[in-house]
């Protein structure tokens, strides 16, 4: 899915206005990446609900650094994540 950003994301001299999101492409090794990258600082018992967990499988999604999901505007970062937990959840 390409998700058109609000506001343009500059990391390390690349500016991101989309970012291309391959959600049907993750498999169970990118799950448990995510996971293992949100020990110590869970925000949410259930990884599906936690924005970090889904911040972290956006960006394994999109091929960006994490930094890239990090610095999305406000209702960008929201979007995101809620496409990603949708996603996991199995809804449309």
């Amino acid at each position: 899915m390409k998700i058109t950003l609000a506001k343009p994301v500059t990391y390390k001299e690349q500016e991101y206005k989309e970012l291309e999101i391959d959600l049907d492409g993750l498999n169970g090794i990118d799950l448990m990446k995510a996971n293992a990258a949100q020990r110590g600082k869970p925000d949410n018992v259930v990884p599906a609900l936690s924005m970090g967990y889904q911040a972290q499988l956006a960006a394994l999604a999109a091929n960006v650094p994490i930094e890239v999901i990090h610095q999305l505007c406000a209702p960008d970062f929201v979007k995101v994540t809620i496409e990603v937990q949708n996603f996991l959840l199995g809804r449309d």
